[in-house]
């Protein structure tokens, strides 16, 4: 076992993109973004032979590691998935820190894999699409005079965001280090990056992307002392119109099923449920004398 480096990403995308063939979600990678993340640390990547890999994320802080389910070439044996899965548990003994596996729901080989050697489902998030005559409603929001949507640099975006989210089960702040590494992708555009402005205060933000599959919302959230008053759904408004008039036809989010607040406001807008994916979690070993 290894881990990967910067060199390594042009095997790495071939063997993820051939290991989720046909997996529901997949987007193929995309080999600038997986070199920066990389690069930057935002991602470690262990590799087993060239023919199978474990994703890691753990940013600075975080009370716990997500993994993405092993990826393992088609023609390699089922022993090296299995020895991901154990060196994923490896991890979190080393780091003493949970840590979880996504992987979708439809995938009931690899889910009892998991179960196996103890991972224990612990959370689930719903994939959202908003598409056909539910986007085609979308419009910008008519804002009163004194609101605006402004562009904001790293610094503030981490500061809303983990103002919104402080109370929120499971949350982990976010580092400044983390957000700076989604500003300096190769394909940053600071207009997928806004807050909203109301009388010289941000009150809620959101940021978006274009990607093969349609567009993303990938963060949105209103600051504590504003909820409740509306603002998230101006905001999404915004982020969805601006995702139509760069010609997607489909718009997606994820959602903690445990939110239900958000999973119903989602729904309100036209969201509509596609799929899940599953947490599995395994718990670190602990010393007893």
């Amino acid at each position: 076992m290894r881990e990967a480096t910067p060199g390594d990403v042009p095997t790495l995308a071939r063997l993820m993109d051939l290991s989720r063939d046909g997996w529901t979600g997949y987007t193929p990678v995309k080999v600038k973004e997986l070199e920066h993340s990389l690069t930057t640390g935002e991602l470690q990547v262990y590799v087993q032979e060239d023919s199978a890999a474990l994703e890691v994320y753990h940013r600075e802080n975080a009370t716990q590691i997500i993994c993405m389910y092993p990826y393992c070439h088609p023609q390699a044996p089922n022993s090296m998935e299995d020895d991901l899965i154990a060196f994923a548990k490896q991890l979190s003994n080393t780091r003493h820190i949970p840590l979880e596996i996504s992987v979708p729901h439809t995938r009931e080989r690899e889910i009892q894999k998991l179960i196996a050697q103890g991972y224990v489902h612990s959370r689930t998030f719903y994939r959202m699409f908003l598409q056909g005559d539910n986007l085609k409603q979308v419009n910008a929001p008519e804002l009163p005079s004194g609101w605006s949507f402004k562009t904001v640099g790293a610094a503030a975006f981490l500061n809303l965001h983990n103002d919104a989210f402080r109370t929120h089960y499971g949350f982990s702040p976010m580092s400044l280090k983390t957000v700076e590494g989604w500003y300096s992708e190769p394909d940053f555009n600071p207009q997928d990056w806004q807050a909203l402005v109301v009388h010289g205060k941000p009150v809620a933000y959101f940021s978006i992307g274009k990607q093969e599959d349609g567009g993303h919302v990938y963060l949105l959230g209103t600051i504590q002392e504003a909820q409740g008053q509306g603002y998230g759904r101006i905001a999404l408004r915004q982020a969805c119109h601006l995702l139509k008039q760069r010609g997607v036809d489909r718009i997606q989010l994820g959602v903690d099923t445990g939110n239900e607040k958000a999973l119903d406001f989602y729904k309100r807008i036209g969201f509509e449920v596609a799929y899940a994916n599953l947490r599995y979690r395994y718990e670190p070993r602990t010393l007893t004398l």
